[in-house]
């Protein structure tokens, strides 16, 4: 094993206004703004044997025909194997319909070529990180946060109030990555909204951005089940914080 080196690379992947949402079977509409700008951010480690990336995608799913295609893109650019690529959805509810078979009507031509292009920009962002390797090192911490999640099922049943954090410095000690990993759907905006928005994963990463300058925060969904923010748990009509 030799010096481990890292990179990052970001693009934004927000769709055009007007293609359809995903997240919400009751709602209405196509989308009609933009509250603010889905990305993606990859992270690339190698250490001279071995090279891997992780990339944080604001979006809800991505399928794996789209995944194969990434994979086949950074493997023809990179040295990266297709295996080693893993893709990180943040899950908010509030991004376009990327799953197959969830709408029953033909997608927008809008959102047609959105789907066309997305490989080739998420790809690139990994190309950009490999691109960008530099001495690097690493550590990592966890801890648990209570009170903000509920079990949208039964507020009595258990959730998992784990947070990880992994952080990956240059040489000289300023932060390159903050990778964040929690459990919890992004569903902190509610069906009636129509506006993209990464929700409170996005927030997290500009948190950490905010903090920690020259740093690319990637959030890393964790296995959220059902995992809600706050109390929303089905029946409540009086959350604490209402949808949006």
């Amino acid at each position: 094993m030799g010096e481990l080196r890292a990179g990052v690379g970001r693009a934004v992947i927000t769709p055009p206004v007007g293609a359809e949402m995903i997240g919400w079977t009751m709602r209405k509409g196509l989308s009609i703004g933009v509250h603010d700008p889905l990305r993606c951010r990859a992270l690339v480690l190698d250490d001279g044997q071995t090279s891997a990336v992780i990339v944080s995608l604001e979006m809800i799913g991505i399928p794996m025909e789209m995944t194969n295609q990434v994979r086949d893109l950074v493997a023809a650019q990179t040295a990266i194997p297709r295996q080693n690529i893993l893709l990180n959805c943040s899950h908010t509810h509030s991004s376009p319909s990327t799953l197959p078979g969830y709408h029953n009507v033909p997608l927008t031509p809008a959102h047609r070529n959105h789907l066309q292009v997305l490989p080739y920009i998420i790809a690139g962002a990994i190309s950009e990180a490999w691109h960008r390797r530099q001495p690097a090192r690493i550590g990592a911490a966890s801890t648990q946060v209570h009170g903000i999640t509920v079990n949208r099922r039964d507020p009595s049943l258990p959730v998992d109030p784990q947070l990880g954090v992994v952080r990956i410095d240059d040489a000289a000690g300023r932060p390159l990555a903050c990778l964040v990993n929690y459990a919890c759907h992004g569903t902190s905006v509610g069906p009636h909204d129509l506006e993209w928005t990464a929700d409170f994963a996005g927030y997290v990463a500009d948190a950490v951005e905010s903090a920690l300058p020259g740093c690319a925060g990637l959030f890393l969904q964790g296995a959220e089940g059902d995992i809600h923010p706050w109390d929303c748990y089905f029946g409540n009509a009086h959350p604490r914080f209402p949808d949006g």
